[in-house]
């Protein structure tokens, strides 16, 4: 995946580098903003449905750091990342 920002820099880590879409900021948002992700990337994080990411979302279990324009929800790559670790760990202890 080639780098959104033009810098040469990976702005979210390992784990959302593999054909994940990253919203950029730039486009819809202040350009302060750091890089975001999307409902359906967080959804192939988890392993989720799109659906149960919204309710969750919805629900307060997962921090929704934005919304853009047309209503889609966005969140912070850091955010997932602990929620992806911390459902492994359940698994492992399960």
């Amino acid at each position: 995946m080639s780098d959104r920002r033009g810098d040469g820099s990976d702005s979210v880590g390992s784990a959302f580098t593999a054909g994940r879409r990253l919203f950029d900021p730039a486009s819809d948002m202040d350009p302060d903003t750091p890089m975001l992700l999307e409902t359906a990337d967080v959804a192939e994080s988890l392993d989720l449905s799109v659906t149960r990411v919204k309710e969750l979302a919805d629900s307060g279990a997962l921090h929704v750091v934005a919304r853009t324009k047309r209503g889609n929800r966005l969140f912070r790559p850091s955010d997932i990342e602990r929620e992806r670790r911390q459902r492994e760990q359940e698994r492992s202890r399960g």
